[in-house]
């Protein structure tokens, strides 16, 4: 299915005409698409607070339904701002497609602004992002593994989904012509070394993926802000250590 690169204004209507029936939508702004997800942001005519609607292919479902869940957990536990999450439907439209409304967040990606920002003013947005992924980390999880809505093929202990996971690395590494000798070099002091893996105390959620590019950032009162983190695609359960 080809990627989607418009979404017709009484189609965004008919989408968010369970949650806001009376709405009108004015604008309807292309922001991000691409094979898995196309990301639209919704403006309307009048007062109300623009939303977003992120539509995916039917393939793709898996991956909507972990962003549901994992944006509702970081609310749970008072992680964020995040977006949370409006309405969510399944692929019974006219699009053939699954799709997700949410609150869109204020700011910029740190990405675009970054270099423009002093250092005093970087500086306390890396703590801000410090105080979140520290937050991210008290969140438990029942076992070690990949994420979904649950953790897939958990593993009890850190040492043995962390081995797996530099065995299954290192093989991809091989099929793809890496060096032989480096490999079995890396797995050696894997090996080695195993006991720093049993060092992790306990399961809980990481965002492997929360660099500039997913951190959204807004200048208030003549000082910048973390004003929001979005992309919980690569959170998994792993190890609790400091980041």
């Amino acid at each position: 299915m080809s990627a989607i690169t418009a979404l017709p204004l009484a189609m965004a209507e008919e989408l968010l005409h369970s949650i806001l029936p009376a709405a009108s939508v004015g604008e309807i702004v292309l922001r991000t698409g691409g094979e898995l997800s196309t990301i639209f942001e919704i403006r309307f005519v009048g007062a109300a607070e623009p939303v977003v609607i992120k539509i995916y292919d039917d393939q793709w479902r898996w991956k909507q339904e972990k962003e549901i869940y994992v944006y509702q957990l970081l609310q749970q536990h008072g992680v964020g701002p995040v977006p949370a999450v409006l309405h969510h439907g399944d692929a019974d439209n006219a699009l053939g497609r699954c799709h997700t409304v949410m609150t869109m967040l204020r700011g910029q990606p740190l990405s675009a602004v970054g270099h423009a920002l002093d250092r005093a003013s970087l500086r306390e947005i890396y703590r801000q992002i410090g105080g979140c992924m520290a937050a991210v980390h008290q969140i438990p999880q029942g076992a070690y593994g990949y994420l979904t809505t649950r953790v897939l093929d958990p593993e009890p202990t850190n040492t043995a989904y962390m081995t797996g996971q530099f065995h299954k690395k290192l093989k991809e590494y091989a099929d793809h012509g890496g060096d032989a000798e480096l490999a079995t070099a890396i797995e050696a002091k894997v090996a080695r070394q195993a006991d720093l893996l049993g060092a992790c105390r306990r399961a809980v959620l990481c965002h492997n993926d929360l660099h500039e590019g997913n951190v959204l950032v807004a200048e208030e009162g003549g000082a910048w802000q973390v004003s929001g983190f979005i992309d919980v695609e690569n959170t998994i359960a792993a190890d609790d250590s400091p980041t």
